[in-house]
């Protein structure tokens, strides 16, 4: 029995050789969707998110002090197929379906 999905790969282009980001910094890449048969899918999307989880110690003579801080910067998402506000699934065909994307990094 043949699969519905028979692969999904996400992918980006790095901008460096120590592949990083920056405040306004561009991503592209591309999600790329494999179907064997026929599939009805509800949303296909990629989410952006940004986050630190920091851990540091200070001492103090003998007293040792140790931090711990998070911080969520954005999340966002880019839908490829519907949105979800959409009520009817989409129905797609198989053999591979690429979607490119864009994202731009918020300046702040």
């Amino acid at each position: 029995m043949e699969s519905t999905v028979k692969k999904l790969d996400v992918t980006y282009n790095p901008i460096n050789e120590r592949n990083t980001f920056t405040n306004g910094d561009f991503i592209t890449g591309q999600v790329m969707l494999e179907m064997g048969k026929n599939c009805q899918i509800d949303s296909l999307f990629v989410k952006f998110k940004a986050k630190a989880d920091v851990t540091w110690s200070e001492t103090y003579g003998k007293t040792t002090v140790v931090y711990h801080s998070k911080e969520k910067y954005f999340t966002m998402k880019q839908y490829f197929i519907q949105s979800k506000d959409s009520k009817d699934p989409s129905v797609v065909a198989p053999g591979v379906h690429v979607y490119p994307f864009t994202f731009q990094f918020p300046v702040q």
